[in-house]
C-alpha cells in the first residue's frame, strides 16, 4: 500500500468483539481496506483478518479472509472480474454474479467500500447487490439493497425484506455507527502518520 488515509477502531454493541482497519491507496491508484476482527460467535472465539482491494474508483476486485472461527481455520480468497462473475478460492461462484461489492458480516469496514463506490449525493437512492460472506455456518449470497443517503452523514440501508439499517459517517467517509451493531471507539486521518 501506497497511502494510509484512515484508521479505525470499532467496538460490537450486539456481541463481545471489536475491529481494526486501515484503508488507502495502493501503487496502482486502487484501494486496500485492510483489518482483523475478533469477536464471539456463538461461544467461539473469532479472529478473522480480512483484505480488500477496490480499483480507483472503490469498486470491488478481490479480497481474501483468513484466521481462525473457535478451532476452524477459515482461508478464503474471493475474486469478482471485470465482467461481474465471481469464484471464491478458485470455485465460480454464479449465485454472486452482478454483485457489485462484498459485505463481511462480522465486521463493518466493507460498507466503507461500498459507500465511496456509490458516491451518492444528499438524497439521491440507489439499488445495489452486495456478496455477503457469513461464516458461521460458512456461506456466500447475493443480498439485493437500497442504500439512500439520507443527509451529508446518514445513509440508509435497506435490504430486500429487512428493516432499514442506519449508518453515519465523518465528513471523509470513515463509518462512525452502523445499525445498532458497531459504533468507532477510535479513528485517525493522515496527521496521524505524518
Amino acid at each position: 500500500m501506497k497511502d494510509i488515509e484512515q484508521a479505525m477502531l470499532w467496538r460490537s454493541l450486539d456481541r463481545p468483539g471489536h475491529d481494526s482497519a486501515c484503508w488507502g491507496r495502493c501503487a496502482d491508484g486502487g484501494q486496500r481496506l485492510f483489518g482483523t476482527a475478533v469477536f464471539d460467535q456463538a461461544g467461539r472465539p473469532g479472529n478473522l483478518g480480512y483484505s480488500i482491494d477496490m480499483d480507483a474508483g472503490w469498486a470491488f476486485r478481490s479480497a481474501s479472509v483468513f484466521g481462525t472461527l473457535g478451532c476452524q481455520p477459515v482461508d478464503l480468497h474471493l475474486v469478482r472480474d471485470p465482467h461481474g462473475r465471481w469464484q471464491c478460492n478458485g470455485r465460480p461462484q454464479p449465485a454472486l454474479d452482478g454483485c457489485a461489492h462484498l459485505d463481511l458480516q462480522f465486521s463493518p469496514a466493507a460498507q466503507v467500500g461500498l459507500l465511496k463506490w456509490l458516491a451518492l449525493a444528499v438524497g439521491e437512492r440507489a439499488r445495489s447487490s452486495l456478496a455477503t460472506l457469513q461464516v458461521a455456518p460458512p456461506s456466500l449470497q447475493p443480498r439485493p439493497l437500497q442504500v439512500h443517503r439520507r443527509s451529508r452523514l446518514v445513509y440508509e440501508l435497506t435490504p430486500d425484506g429487512a428493516e432499514p439499517q442506519l449508518l453515519t459517517v465523518d465528513a471523509g467517509g470513515a463509518l462512525l455507527s452502523f445499525a445498532g451493531r458497531w459504533q468507532a471507539e477510535q479513528r485517525r486521518g493522515l496527521a496521524c502518520f505524518a
